[in-house]
């Protein structure tokens, strides 16, 4: 029996062992891309490939899912990831494409192994207590999120029915809490998750608000610009409490030289005083121990005799 499916021309689309048959959703994701990038004025004068232009290197090769070319001949792959990747693989793909000259994008499916909720006690974790009541979800992050995160990647995932993506995001305070200090919610930044964090929450932002940084090589997401704003915030405030800091060092510094001086001043004055007291005769000094009083008269000797009675 035959009935209506997705199906690839003869000899085109197809994919190797290694990223195995691909899916409605990945096709979907392809589309998407495609129709954004074709659209988005920052690539109106840029030429698309859909899966269909091999990046060539002479230790292999890869064909991204949609490769963007620029007039001047600057390429932007983006890899839309839907079946399980190890972060050894990412690694290899990412420096492939860093050889080649290629600005990689990776894009993670919005369910399957790339989407996992993150789990009750993760959501206890200090990095997940606070969160916008506008981010999608909380999921969890994978050791191929964690190895982006050590290379400088955030982690992204889209959803191509509802053309969003979703930006790795965490709301945390940048110190430790001492016991019984209370941080308030005002104080806290919208920071990318750090590499440790098992676990993040998600942005969500239109598709159609997103741009391509090429010195960043990076998909710029709304929440990433606030990421970006956030971050610069925070080093602003970290500086200013260096600042602080230093100011109250310098102070205490003060002080002590001060006290320093004071306590120098009284030894001094002291020691000028001891020499001055020794340059006094002690005749002078002890005037009762140098005193010749005569000695005292002696009573007549009939004064010791007994009286009569």
């Amino acid at each position: 029996a035959r009935r209506h499916h997705f199906a690839h021309r003869p000899g085109e689309g197809e994919h190797d062992a290694e990223t195995g048959p691909e899916t409605l959703w990945h096709l979907s994701a392809k589309d998407v891309l495609g129709r954004w990038a074709a659209t988005h004025p920052d690539l109106a004068s840029w030429t698309l490939h859909l899966d269909d232009t091999p990046i060539t290197l002479p230790d292999g090769w890869r064909r991204p899912d949609v490769l963007a070319v620029s007039p001047d001949g600057v390429k932007v792959a983006f890899e839309v990831q839907y079946s399980a990747l190890t972060g050894t693989d990412w690694k290899a793909r990412h420096d492939f494409y860093a050889k080649a000259g290629v600005v990689d994008i990776w894009l993670f499916a919005h369910h399957g192994p790339q989407w996992r909720p993150a789990t009750t006690r993760q959501l206890r974790r200090a990095e997940l207590v606070w969160r916008d009541p506008d981010w999608a979800a909380t999921v969890q992050l994978s050791g191929l999120h964690q190895t982006m995160l050590r290379h400088g990647v955030i982690p992204l995932w889209l959803d191509p029915t509802t053309q969003t993506i979703g930006t790795a995001t965490t709301r945390v305070h940048p110190a430790n809490t001492s016991p019984g200090e209370r941080l308030w919610e005002d104080s806290a930044y919208t920071l990318p998750p750090r590499r440790t964090f098992r676990a993040c929450h998600v942005a969500a932002d239109a598709l159609q608000q997103c741009e391509v940084d090429l010195e960043a090589g990076e998909l710029l997401t709304p929440a990433r610009r606030e990421q970006r704003e956030e971050h610069q915030r925070l080093e602003q405030d970290e500086q200013a409490a260096r600042d602080r800091a230093s100011r109250h060092e310098e102070r205490l510094q003060a002080e002590w030289d001060r006290h320093q001086q004071q306590e120098q001043r009284r030894k001094d004055a002291e020691r000028a005083a001891a020499e001055a007291r020794q340059q006094i005769p002690l005749k002078e000094q002890f005037p009762p121990l140098f005193r010749q009083d005569p000695p005292p008269a002696k009573p007549p000797w009939w004064k010791f005799w007994p009286r009569r009675t």
